[in-house]
């Protein structure tokens, strides 16, 4: 029998999976197993002391590499940042940290934050633990695959246009991207002000609220923080969906879905159904023209922040990444001017559209994981993954990606819920509600 505390067994539990699956599946650039040790016994002693470390006590946590973690690498998924190590935590993680979080390590990514895939030229593929011949999504494919191969109970991942919500979909999970200025992005390595989210994955909606009610923060030092018009109240998590109305677009989002997406997103509808839910048909005819605009923002402001490297270090930028950055470079000043009014506007019609309703649900993605062999074109892969995510970026309010079936292959497919800004709880609320009738967040894939 072991000596070691619950904590410090569940690290131990963890850091063996790890050890045992990561060569194949490539999910942790760099386990951290002192820290995670050490904090575990930390955690251990206060609970024999009667003491609590706080809101997330021995939660085991994994970071998406472009979070800053002071001392210990953080790269980015890039060459250009392949030596950098922190001085500092970032916010988000220091405030975590502090809360109780336990760090079992980094979690890879596409490079540079900048694709739905996760083939790492310079760190290596990633593989989707439900079949390593498929991608886990992107750009944090890393997370997404760690908690899904239990190597963690939590990871964070960074979504600018779907990062946190498609990993969540094509690995099984609970994904939350937040109001844009929720949590701090200070000391996150970014890709665009206006759009940049940090969210968390798990297995459950119960975990990722637990997780939210300590990342949602004001920051002063980052310049997109946004105070919420109320303090975050989880109280009502557990008080089910009755008597809640969810709109449902009657088209475009429902246009060319993959068979076990559209039986999936059906079927979801019929459980709020049998939950007390009110389904309301719904119109959303600027969500077509957001998912068009919505990368272009993308491109052009990550074109600006890598000017510098494309010009004087192209040879640490790979060529898909580099042709996807380049396209930045043609988006004009008058192009970029139009694409923020219609950001506004399509922010206005969402707030519009939810008057008189809790959320709105769309699938998350029109498809499952796509096989690594076919996901090499970044550009052609980008515009068949990433419509329905981006629609709901360019938003700016939240959108929680829930694990909603499996095709006939065995690979997860998810719906998401959406709303205007700082309306988190109302949707962890009705996703909450959804996993008490059903069970696809408590399977696991046969590793």
């Amino acid at each position: 029998m072991s000596d070691h505390g619950p904590h410090r067994q569940r690290v131990e539990n963890f850091l063996q999976r790890i050890d045992t699956y990561n060569k194949e599946l490539n999910a942790m650039m760099e386990p951290t197993p002192d820290i995670a040790r050490a904090t575990a016994d930390a955690t251990d002693l206060a609970e024999q002391q009667g003491r609590s470390m706080g809101a997330l006590h021995g939660v085991v946590v994994a970071l998406k590499d472009n979070i800053d973690t002071a001392g210990i690498r953080t790269t980015s998924g890039s060459k250009l940042f392949e030596e950098y190590v922190p001085a500092e935590d970032a916010t988000v993680w220091r405030n975590m940290r502090e809360a109780g979080a336990i760090l079992i390590g980094k979690a890879g990514l596409h490079e540079c934050v900048f694709g739905p895939t996760s083939q790492n030229v310079w760190f290596g593929r990633i593989r989707n633990p439900w079949n390593t011949e498929h991608v886990p999504g992107g750009s944090s494919g890393g997370s997404g695959a760690a908690v899904a191969a239990d190597f963690c109970d939590v990871a964070l991942g960074t979504d600018t246009g779907g990062s946190v919500r498609i990993p969540s979909a094509m690995c099984g999970l609970t994904g939350l991207r937040g109001t844009v200025g929720a949590v701090p992005n200070t000391a996150t390595r970014p890709i665009s002000p206006h759009l940049d989210t940090t969210g968390p994955m798990a297995w459950s909606v119960h975990d990722v609220a637990k997780a939210w009610s300590v990342m949602q923060a004001y920051d002063a030092e980052d310049e997109t923080s946004r105070r919420p018009p109320a303090p975050l109240d989880l109280s009502d998590l557990d008080d089910g969906a009755r008597g809640l109305k969810i709109g449902v677009p009657t088209d475009w989002f429902t246009d060319g879905l993959h068979s076990g997406v559209e039986s999936a997103y059906q079927d979801a509808q019929e459980r709020f159904r049998e939950l007390g839910a009110e389904i309301v048909p719904l119109d959303l005819p600027g969500a077509s023209e957001a998912a068009r605009v919505c990368p272009r923002i993308i491109v052009a402001d990550a074109a600006d922040y890598y000017h510098e490297d494309i010009q004087h270090r192209p040879d640490r930028i790979s060529d898909e990444v580099m042709k996807r950055m380049k396209l930045g470079f043609d988006v004009t000043g008058i192009e970029y001017a139009n694409c923020m009014r219609k950001m506004y506007s399509w922010q206005r019609e969402i707030e519009n559209a939810c008057r008189g309703l809790d959320a709105i649900m769309t699938p998350t993605l029109s498809m499952p994981a796509p096989t690594i062999a076919e996901s090499d074109d970044l550009l052609n892969v980008v515009s068949r993954i990433t419509p329905f995510t981006m629609a709901w970026a360019l938003g700016g309010g939240p959108s929680l990606a829930l694990p909603a079936g499996f095709t006939d292959e065995g690979l997860p497919v998810s719906v998401q819920l959406a709303g205007p800004r700082f309306t988190e709880p109302r949707l962890l609320r009705l996703g909450a509600a959804l996993q008490t009738v059903t069970d696809f967040h408590l399977k696991r894939p046969a590793l």
